[in-house]
């Protein structure tokens, strides 16, 4: 379940709506969002799911690998993310080799046996999108 907001700010009525939905579901669930504010309410009232956080690094470019890696560190102690979800096509993958060794890592925008190829020595699973066979 992908908790998506309109910007990053403190959880709040949609995070506790979710949470009563969820807690009538008897089935197994993982909570992504890119907002760590909407994980840490997770991790906090319902640790009994798991949690992954969602990273896009193109708006951290013009920083290069060391800004992108502080800015998920940063993201992540109050996120306390079980896994990270990235996005297959912007992702460095120097941080790919050192992240899945302490996380698991589940790429998206995987849309090719190629992107499959490319990101399996990595990824714990994948998310497909618009898959080309």
């Amino acid at each position: 379940m992908e908790i998506k907001r309109e910007a990053y700010g403190k959880a709040g009525p949609l995070e506790e709506e979710t949470l009563k939905v969820l807690e009538a579901y008897e089935g197994r669930i993982a909570i992504l969002s890119f907002n760590p504010e909407s994980l840490a309410f997770f991790a906090q009232n319902a640790p009994q799911f798991h949690r992954g956080q969602n990273y896009e690094p193109s708006k951290e470019k013009s920083g290069g690998r060391k800004k992108i890696l502080r800015a998920v560190l940063s993201q992540a102690w109050q996120a306390r993310p079980h896994f990270f979800v990235y996005n297959n096509r912007t992702m460095p993958d120097v941080l790919l080799r050192g992240f899945s060794v302490v996380r698991h890592l589940i790429p998206y925008n995987v849309n090719s046996h190629e992107d499959y190829q490319s990101v399996s020595p990595y990824a714990s699973n994948v998310i497909f999108e618009r898959i080309n066979l």
